[in-house]
């Protein structure tokens, strides 16, 4: 995908924090649910760093 310098980057960064923190707890339970410890462990960290920044951003559109 090639991204340029209009409002397309504007989309794709906002799609992009909007998908961390969803494919990050996916992870978390997969790992969980398969007991892969480093996997849930790793994702959860994402999901904790990701998740209070997609909310930040939420709050800010409001």
């Amino acid at each position: 995908i090639l991204v340029g310098d209009t409002w397309d980057v504007l989309l794709w960064g906002f799609l992009s924090i909007l998908l961390c923190p969803i494919l990050a707890l996916g992870m978390v339970i997969y790992g969980y649910i398969n007991r892969r410890n480093l996997l849930w462990i790793g994702a959860s960290v994402a999901l904790a760093i990701s998740a209070p920044l997609c909310l930040l951003l939420m709050l800010a559109g409001l």
